[in-house]
């Protein structure tokens, strides 16, 4: 999660964790907050969560069909080959 430095410099965006946005979120609300509160705005749109991955993460866009992700191999390395999704909606419903 992201959160623009307010006090010293406004141009300034600090990284922060869930846990630490629980502890400001509940000094400024003067309430107390749980990990769940800070989900829930987030799928309300109130907050914007970010993922930092601290290292090297390769992202490919992917087409859906008949409800199955189609990715098409971009070499042959294994943790492409470990990232091949399979499963449909039907069979997730089923279960």
């Amino acid at each position: 999660m992201i959160m623009k430095n307010r006090i010293a410099n406004h141009d300034k965006i600090n990284w922060i964790t869930i846990p630490e946005a629980i502890v400001i979120a509940t000094q400024i609300r003067n309430s107390p907050l749980t990990e769940a509160d800070i989900y829930r705005h987030a799928l309300y749109g109130d907050i914007n969560l970010s993922i930092y991955f601290q290292s090297p993460v390769i992202l490919r866009r992917i087409k859906t069909s008949n409800a199955k992700a189609k990715l098409k191999p971009i070499g042959n390395y294994l943790i492409s080959q470990l990232c091949i999704l399979e499963k449909t909606v039907s069979s997730i419903t089923e279960t």
